[in-house]
């Protein structure tokens, strides 16, 4: 399996568009962003520098649209919409599949946006991330997309209108509500040499 990885190494306060992963991919800004996420004080975490308009994609192509992407939360506070898992994210318009934990519900949320419209298409309670560091993951089987917290299924849902590979990404939350440590896309039809650091030994 291909894949890509990022622990967030790097100089302090370094914006993510100018960070290159432990793989070699680079991050861009994905359509209709407005802000950036930056590189924390201790240089191995990333946080949102802005509201949580701060949406950015890998440079990593996957093979086909079926893969994975995890996360590694840390710090989310309540009553927040903490980073998330991005999705098939368009690199032309603002169409993406995205997965996060909405403190505001809260639940934890799978959403659909396309051409900059979004859809709620599945929320679920409990599990809650705040007070305690673990990992998002958001996977894609053909039309089948599901969030685990850990290794436990938070939901799933069979939407397919974004059909694309895309790419996969990551979106600020609030300003301050949580970071992440690690980043992961695996492409599970993509072949290579798989990523060492594997979803559950994250755990």
């Amino acid at each position: 399996m291909a894949t890509a990885y990022d622990n967030f190494t790097d100089t302090a306060a370094t914006l993510l568009n100018s960070h290159t992963a432990d793989t070699g991919q680079t991050w861009a800004s994905a359509p209709s962003n407005s802000g950036n996420m930056y590189i924390y004080t201790n240089g191995v975490e990333l946080q949102s520098r802005g509201d949580g308009t701060d949406s950015h994609y890998s440079s990593f192509v996957p093979a086909t649209a079926e893969y994975d992407v995890t996360i590694s939360l840390s710090n989310t506070a309540s009553g927040t919409l903490s980073v998330v898992a991005s999705f098939r994210q368009s690199t032309s318009v603002d169409t993406v599949y995205r997965g996060f934990w909405n403190g505001y519900g809260p639940y934890w949320e799978l959403r659909r946006i396309v051409a900059g419209s979004s859809t709620t298409l599945a929320t679920a309670g409990g599990n809650s991330p705040v007070g305690t560091t673990g990992n998002l993951k958001f996977e894609g089987r053909d039309a089948t997309k599901k969030l685990f917290w850990g290794a436990t299924e938070l939901l799933s849902n069979t939407d397919n209108t974004i059909t694309a590979a895309g790419r996969p990404g990551v979106r600020g939350g609030d300003a301050g509500s949580s970071r992440i440590t690690y980043w992961e896309a695996v492409d599970v039809a993509g072949g290579g040499t798989g990523n060492p650091w594997n979803y559950y030994a994250q755990c």
